[in-house]
């Protein structure tokens, strides 16, 4: 391969990774002010709902009572545009609890027949929990904390929990819940593809981005050629900051609870509150540490004041893909290169004498960009460590005397 062929490649590959890091941001804001996590989450309840039916009778009503769970008050405080925001983490013990105080206290979404079928489907117990069961099991308890009087309390829970195997709906819910859950991370990273590759096609129809185009102006320029090379290391640490601060997510519940130290009093609380684990990403990873260090009646009191600042620390974070948004589109124009033309043609321009070609380059970027800024982040890696293997056959092959001229 000639050292020019290379480096038009890599330029090329250098813009489509800055181009495809503008689509993972815009698609990392679209998730975060959509909801999209809550509403993944509300899908999956509504098939674990199905999955358990049986003779519950819960699968008409699965989709108001995921609903209705998602937007209970013990596991969402805030708000957005559409009403109260969905909860996006929950576990399969919160879950029970939280259905158990939905048929205690239905809310007007339910007609009187459906209060009864949540009441009728809590009621029921799983097959085997039995009077029979229990007398056994205190027989067991009774003589094994005889025989160990120091442990008899804890000897009497343990073979409690043992035995008593609860209500169908725990028991179905238990048995199913991570395959449900499993089934829910797979449905939202094919979403996340999907946001990807419409979030790449409005962008590149919009601003007419031709990849065509673009080709043909790195083979012909070689001083802009030769300078997007020289961003080569440069845009290499620039996308892996970005790719990593994009795919882990931010420790915004951590961010949080350090921000409530302005809303308490006490100053046991404000050193507590200090102590947070710097890793709790998610607003239930925030309330099960609050509700661990500071126990259920305190943590009722503190609930308002931390869903408030996980709300402000989430707006934050939207900022910040802002802030990194504009800087990887300074990074585009430092290029030098003509990717969005000036000024940007109406959609008539699709349908003009070359309009074929045009969205054929077109398409093409829009391809490119939804392939994602992980591909095209490891595709410029690998002809960067190409390039000077390249480049050291190329100058072996063309050796030059001590005149500076090339030998004969």
């Amino acid at each position: 391969m000639n050292l020019q062929y290379l480096d038009t490649v890599m330029s090329f590959a250098v813009l489509m990774l800055l181009l495809s890091l503008q689509v993972t941001i815009l698609v990392q804001i679209v998730i975060a002010i959509s909801g999209l996590r809550g509403w993944n989450l509300s899908w999956s309840l509504t098939q674990l709902f199905e999955q358990v039916d049986k003779d519950l009778g819960l699968a008409q009503n699965a989709t108001t009572i995921a609903r209705e769970i998602l937007k209970h008050p013990a596991l969402t405080h805030s708000w957005s545009l559409f009403g109260r925001r969905k909860a996006t983490a929950i576990r399969p013990d919160e879950l029970c609890r939280v259905f158990g105080d939905l048929v205690k206290n239905p809310t007007p979404v339910f007609d009187d027949a459906q209060r009864a079928a949540l009441v009728s489907a809590l009621e029921k117990t799983a097959t085997g929990e039995t009077l029979e069961l229990t007398e056994k099991a205190a027989q067991v308890a009774a003589e094994l904390g005889r025989l160990f009087p120091a442990q008899a309390q804890a000897v009497q829970e343990t073979v409690a929990s043992v035995f008593r195997k609860g209500t169908q709906f725990e028991v179905e819910v238990k048995t199913w819940f991570d395959t449900i859950m499993d089934r829910s991370t797979e449905r939202f990273v094919l979403y996340t593809r999907w946001i990807t590759a419409a979030v790449a096609f409005v962008l590149v129809l919009t601003l007419h981005i031709d990849s065509i185009q673009i080709f043909k102006q790195l083979s012909t320029n070689s001083d802009v050629r030769a300078k997007i090379v020289q961003q080569v290391d440069a845009t290499l640490r620039q996308a892996g900051t970005a790719l990593t601060d994009t795919a882990k997510p931010k420790p915004l519940a951590s961010d949080a609870i350090r921000a409530m130290s302005e809303d308490v009093a006490d100053p046991s609380d404000k050193k507590l509150l200090a102590q947070a684990p710097a890793d709790l990403a998610t607003r239930q990873d925030g309330q099960d540490w609050l509700k661990r260090t500071f126990g259920e009646s305190k943590f009722a009191k503190l609930l308002p004041a931390f869903a408030k600042r996980f709300e402000d620390a989430t707006l934050a974070r939207v900022k910040e893909l802002g802030v990194s948004l504009d800087t990887v589109k300074s990074s585009v124009d430092a290029s030098g290169l003509q990717i969005i033309p000036q000024p940007i043609p109406g959609w008539g321009a699709y349908g003009e004498n070359g309009g074929v070609l045009h969205v054929v380059g077109v398409g093409m970027t829009g391809l490119f960009l939804s392939l994602g800024a992980p591909f095209w982040f490891n595709a410029l890696r690998q002809l960067a460590n190409l390039r000077p293997v390249l480049a050291g056959k190329v100058e072996a092959g063309n050796p030059k005397d001590e005149s500076g001229g090339k030998a004969s």
